[in-house]
């Protein structure tokens, strides 16, 4: 019974998954503005990449390990999330 239950499940997030990727393939090439969303998700993710280079300047790290550059990237991403709550 376990063996169903656990194929069952992975079927379902592999047909979430196809759902989730059908959206956002209609999202950013699909629909009228597809255009705009793609210019601010550009934008975005430029933001994030400066912000994770600047906090890696801050660091003054010779050579960025992947913790460090981990450790920027959850911090980045934190403050953008309260930023885009305020936004909205």
């Amino acid at each position: 019974m376990k063996n169903t239950t656990n194929t069952v499940a992975k079927v379902g997030a592999g047909l979430v998954a196809a759902g989730v990727a059908a959206a956002a393939g209609y999202y950013f090439y699909g629909s009228n503005k597809a255009k705009q969303h793609r210019l601010t998700a550009k934008a975005w993710a430029d933001k994030v990449r400066a912000e994770i280079e600047k906090e890696l300047r801050n660091q003054k790290l010779s050579m960025p390990t992947k913790k460090a550059v981990r450790k920027g990237a959850v911090r980045i991403e934190k403050v953008l999330k309260r930023v885009k709550k305020l936004a909205t």
